[in-house]
């Protein structure tokens, strides 16, 4: 398992990787700290040597900083490696995996801070949903750094998610979790197709025969996930991002920033078309 971690040495992406490591360690897991540096708009008339030397020096800055982390790591029995790349996150995440195997999950810190989450939902994050195939965890800044107990995957009943369910189970099973499913039903929802035959699905999966969905009626989706959250003590959420369907909504850019900055635990999303 890959695992590719964007840091920009915030207090979010520190315990980004502080959380993330627990993981890794029970999957065994290679992560790799990207740093993506976007050089500053400068005076044209500065002599390019004296840039490019200014531009070493900060580099060599951020390689100091990142083999420090990477030491950390490696001392708790991670393996672990950075990357710099000149260019924005989404850039580099991209520039990392171009020659080597593909990344299994990409992670980002979640900051308090407003502002920065509204670039962050309406650029890299984004992006990754709609252009690559890889989960994308987001962690809270002050998020404890605990393996999650319980798991709620949120699904509408309304596409064929067994093969997302089942990467799910066996997360959940490899971290001692428990998994719930949650659907919230909202007075504005099209229920198009029937309940019964992709519950059946779950259950068709090893391990879930038994399961359950449980129905939560809110007003919002962000209100009923939240309740059911506060009323499971659920540690992880995690969400499906259909290209196309009724589950558009739920990660377009102005509702992944209200569902995003009002979820105060980690929130796992994959995508897939």
């Amino acid at each position: 398992m890959k695992i590719l971690i964007g840091t920009d040495f915030s207090k979010a992406s520190e315990n980004a990787i502080e959380y993330t490591t627990q993981i890794a360690r029970n999957f065994i897991a290679e992560v790799v700290l990207v740093h993506s540096y976007l050089p500053p708009m400068v005076d044209p008339s500065i002599p390019v040597g004296m840039l490019e030397a200014n531009e070493i020096t900060v580099i060599k800055e951020f390689d100091e900083i990142l083999e420090k982390k990477v030491r950390k790591l490696r001392e708790s029995g991670v393996r672990a490696s950075y990357k710099v790349v000149i260019g924005d996150l989404r850039h580099a995440f991209e520039e990392v995996t171009k020659d080597t195997e593909p990344a299994d999950l990409i992670v980002l810190g979640k900051t308090e801070n407003p502002d920065f989450l509204d670039k962050l939902i309406g650029s890299t994050s984004q992006h990754l949903l709609n252009q690559v195939q890889v989960p994308l965890l987001v962690v809270p800044e002050n998020y404890p750094v605990t393996l999650p107990k319980a798991f709620a995957y949120a699904t509408q009943l309304e596409f064929e998610e067994s093969d997302i369910i089942k990467k799910v189970k066996e997360m959940s099973g490899r971290l001692k979790s428990k998994l719930h499913f949650v659907k919230v039903q909202l007075d504005n929802d099209l229920d198009i197709n029937p309940d019964l035959p992709l519950i059946k699905e779950i259950n068709g999966i090893t391990g879930l025969e038994k399961t359950e969905v449980d129905y939560v009626n809110a007003e919002s989706l962000k209100e009923g996930l939240s309740a059911y959250i506060k009323d499971h003590d659920i540690s992880l959420l995690v969400l499906a991002s259909h290209k196309r369907g009724l589950l558009d909504g739920i990660l377009a850019p102005s509702q992944s920033r209200k569902l995003l900055s009002k979820i105060k635990i980690p929130v796992l999303i994959y995508h897939f078309t």
